[in-house]
């Protein structure tokens, strides 16, 4: 599956990749023929939530369709959980937390707890024309 990534402008960029698919979490579905080996339980699906077994999770889906994404840089409150883990280990400051949320330290407001990132708005598109035409309506 090839990839594809347009940045339209600063905060608004364009994605093609693997369908986003939901299921219930079990021995079945984290097997490594179903789904990739790092969905597994205690880790994180394909949109940061623990996976824990009989509670639905989301999952790429890379033997379906190429799907087109549209993005914006989001503003998003870091999880107090996350703070408790990075706390424990020593490592509440800007440049862990960019690390764990593997993003540059400048998207990391310490004051705030908060992370910029890449958030999908509105729906999958079929076609990367579509895709591209709905972030044009987002642009200021």
């Amino acid at each position: 599956m090839k990839h594809e990534l347009i940045q339209m402008t600063t905060t608004i960029r364009v994605e093609s990749g693997p369908q986003r698919v939901c299921g219930i979490a079990s021995k079945e579905l984290l097997d490594n023929a179903v789904t990739a080996p790092h969905y597994a339980e205690g880790k994180r699906d394909a949109l940061g939530k623990e996976i824990v077994l009989g509670e639905e999770m989301t999952y790429l889906d890379y033997y379906a369709r190429c799907v087109w994404y549209v993005y914006t840089l989001t503003a998003c409150p870091i999880e107090s959980k996350i703070l408790e883990q990075l706390q424990l280990r020593g490592h509440l400051d800007r440049a862990h937390i960019a690390e764990w949320f593997q993003v540059p330290e400048e998207y990391i407001d310490d004051e705030a707890l908060t992370v910029l990132r890449y958030m999908q708005v509105g729906d999958v598109c079929d076609t990367k024309e579509s895709a591209i035409q709905f972030a044009e309506t987002l642009e200021d």
